[in-house]
């Protein structure tokens, strides 16, 4: 539970962060035609994110979080990846992390989770973002 209001928290403050972040250029409208196939859908960058924060996560006392919040760690990577992309660092989000849980005095577990959902995110979300992360390699 602790991890659902450090993650809850953390996404209130990075959508803080992205008031200013620039909205997409609007699409023109397209038709969608709808087919039915017997093939399972292809694994996309968000299911790979999801399954590498599980992996990551396991090892953690975050581990149950991921089961009951997917959506908000999937809203979490998203805009972590749109804020490196209009110029935040790395340790700007993970300040941001930290700061989240000052009142909780959790710092050092809301680092931990906030360095786990940005690696993940940044490898499998916005991986044009891998160069920022400091990975041997």
């Amino acid at each position: 539970m602790r991890g659902l209001l450090a993650l809850a928290g953390l996404t209130f403050v990075l959508s803080a962060c992205a008031a200013s972040e620039p909205s997409p250029p609007s699409s023109s409208p397209t038709t969608t035609i709808a087919t039915t196939t017997s093939t399972p859908p292809p694994d996309t960058s968000t299911d790979r994110y999801l399954d590498a924060l599980e992996d990551l996560l396991s090892e953690t006392g975050f581990a149950d979080s991921l089961d009951e919040a997917d959506d908000l760690f999937v809203a979490v990577g998203e805009r972590m990846c749109r804020l490196l992309d209009v110029g935040l660092t790395v340790d700007d989000l993970l300040t941001v992390s930290v700061a989240t849980a000052s009142a909780a005095e959790e710092d050092g577990e809301n680092l931990a989770l906030g360095g786990l959902v940005l690696g993940a995110a940044v490898a499998e979300l916005c991986p044009r973002h891998l160069d920022l992360l400091d990975v041997p390699g």
